[in-house]
């Protein structure tokens, strides 16, 4: 018995050194995990990595941290910022997201009126 105490104690010591195997990349959004250091979010709930807004999407203008905080998908320079690379889009024209438009109304793909 002893041995066995022995590589097991040995084993925990060297897992503990080396760390995760993933250690040098940090996992996206909706990958398994265990810690929150394990995500590049720095978030892990449920054992799943989620964007740090807790799942509920950032409009545009919000900090951000990941392109996953924002509604759009889209954050540059810690800020959350429509497709459109800023602009906001006029109605009728094709959209994706209610941050794509000047109305924020974004009904079928297409920006419309509030």
């Amino acid at each position: 018995m002893p041995i066995v105490r022995w590589f097991v104690l040995i084993s925990l010591v060297i897992a503990a050194v080396a760390g995760p195997a993933h250690a040098d990349k940090a996992l996206g959004n909706g990958v398994k995990c265990t810690f929150d250091s394990d995500c590049e979010s720095k978030y892990c709930s449920f054992k799943v990595c989620k964007a740090r807004s807790g799942g509920k999407q950032l409009m545009n203008g919000a900090a951000c941290t990941f392109d996953s905080d924002c509604e759009s998908k889209y954050c540059s320079f810690k800020v959350c910022k429509a497709r459109s690379g800023g602009k906001q889009l006029g109605n009728g024209a094709a959209c994706t997201f209610d941050s794509d438009c000047e109305s924020k109304r974004c009904s079928f793909k297409v920006c419309k009126k509030r």
